[in-house]
């Protein structure tokens, strides 16, 4: 099994977790440094997890689910993780050691797995100014089973609640193919009132119970086979909505962010006729300080048959008007 994880401090005064971007009193500019991955704010704790995944040479086809706890570290690069969980093949566990190298963005994950194996994998963080942080991972081949084995894991940190682990497999040499999507809750979960952001389960969930569908791009941006909501992007202008309530208005048609996240487009990146509502943390993103400027936006988005909604997980400016 693969799987990269990561959790925040549980804190009884149940005080919502917050984003990594500093709070620069105004908007983000392009130009603004991006700030070095935090992983003692992010990860240390416990996470909740459902994975489905194809039938491979780790086992049967079918739901995974558990729990994984990351420890805090002494020195700021040495830390341990341990998950239990339980699939189609019944309950296992998974010890990591794990090496973090804040200055050079680089990870190291040793897995030791109770089915029998261990799993090197090593991988590169990168971010942008929305908050929005990508984990690259890839393993060395391991035999499992007879077979070749080797895996490339996308983990996605969109917000201070949860992540999502896109996964290919290799097997003896042959072509990479989607080894599903795995979704990581923080397990103490969100301040009451305050669990707009934990959309991962809640909002596909209310989707499909409301008959709504996804977004769809020049190709269709559907919910994946574990039913995870994608993440996408789009161009469009910010507009006050009512108090504390955002549109983005004049939006280009959403697009899926792919394993690499593109550079951000220019200031006279093309508007479209779109209209997408922003929900989410969003004083967290000082959205309020976007209004009437061009911005590029990345989120869940959901396509519902009165309002497209997008749950926000990164913004930037693209120009401070909107033509």
């Amino acid at each position: 099994m693969i799987l990269v994880t990561g959790s925040a401090d549980a804190q009884p005064s149940q005080r919502r977790p917050q984003g990594q971007i500093p709070d620069l009193g105004r908007p983000t500019e392009s130009t603004d440094e991006i700030p070095l991955f935090d992983y003692d704010q992010y990860f240390p704790g416990t996470w909740t997890f459902e994975w489905r995944t194809p039938e491979s040479p780790f086992g049967e086809g079918g739901m995974l689910e558990g729990r994984e706890t990351f420890g805090s570290s002494d020195d700021g690069r040495n830390y341990t993780s341990t998950i239990e969980a339980t699939g189609p093949d019944g309950p296992f566990t998974v010890a990591s050691t794990i090496v973090y190298l804040k200055p050079q963005q680089s990870f190291s994950r040793l897995e030791r797995d109770s089915r029998g194996f261990d799993l090197l994998k090593v991988g590169h963080i990168g971010g942008d100014l929305g908050g929005f942080y990508t984990i690259h991972y890839e393993s060395t081949p391991v035999v499992i089973d007879g077979a070749e084995v080797r895996i490339r894991n996308v983990t996605r940190i969109v917000s201070p609640l949860n992540f999502k682990v896109e996964s290919r497999l290799s097997v003896d040499g042959g072509p990479w193919t989607n080894f599903g999507t795995g979704w990581w809750r923080r397990a103490e979960g969100a301040p009451d009132g305050e669990t707009g952001v934990a959309v991962d389960a809640d909002a596909s969930r209310a989707a499909t119970d409301s008959g709504t569908r996804r977004v769809s791009r020049p190709v269709a941006v559907g919910r994946d086979a574990a039913g995870a909501v994608p993440l996408a992007m789009l161009v469009g202008c910010v507009e006050a909505d009512g108090a504390d309530r955002f549109v983005v208005t004049r939006a280009t048609d959403p697009t899926l962010v792919e394993d690499r996240l593109p550079e951000p487009p220019g200031a006279d990146a093309s508007l479209g006729t779109g209209r997408a509502r922003l929900i989410g943390t969003l004083d967290e993103f000082g959205v309020a300080g976007y209004v009437d400027h061009k911005v590029w936006v990345k989120g869940l988005y959901i396509e519902d048959a009165s309002e497209n909604r997008l749950n926000l997980v990164s913004i930037t400016r693209l120009a401070e008007t909107c033509r």
